[in-house]
């Protein structure tokens, strides 16, 4: 077995295939390339932060779409309209509490502990805190 291996390196070498020549290059994959890893991680932390938010919102304004639908369709139920009357409020206070999150995000990790900043083209970038040395 090992005499056909250097058997094989051989004739490699002999016919001057290098590794490029038998496998080909390396392809660079398509999108940004990051020389820093946190660069990367920075990002789909970003963005899942946004995303999380874009949910919460587009879910709160359908609870209280459906608030008002059942308030329009309660055809004047006492029950049916304190039912409506809940969710509707429950979903202003969703709202609310959407809002009040997003602030006190923005103030903790952006002017407490500055993990998050916004660079010179207004985008959110996460920046883990560093150990300057000289």
């Amino acid at each position: 077995m090992i005499q056909l291996f250097t058997l094989l390196q051989k004739s490699f070498l002999t016919f001057g295939a290098g590794v490029n020549d038998v496998f080909g290059s390396p392809v660079k994959p398509p999108g940004p390339s990051f020389t820093n890893p946190v660069e990367g991680i920075s990002r789909v932390i970003i963005t899942g932060i946004r995303l999380s938010f874009i949910v919460a919102a587009i879910l709160v304004l359908l609870y209280l779409l459906w608030g008002a639908i059942d308030w329009i369709v309660s055809a004047g139920e006492q029950e049916k309209l304190e039912k409506a009357r809940l969710k509707m409020t429950h979903a202003v206070l969703g709202i609310v509490i959407l809002v009040a999150a997003l602030v006190l995000f923005t103030v903790v990790t952006g002017d407490i502990t500055q993990i998050i900043r916004k660079d010179s083209d207004g985008n959110w970038r996460f920046e883990l805190p560093t150990i300057q040395t000289k």
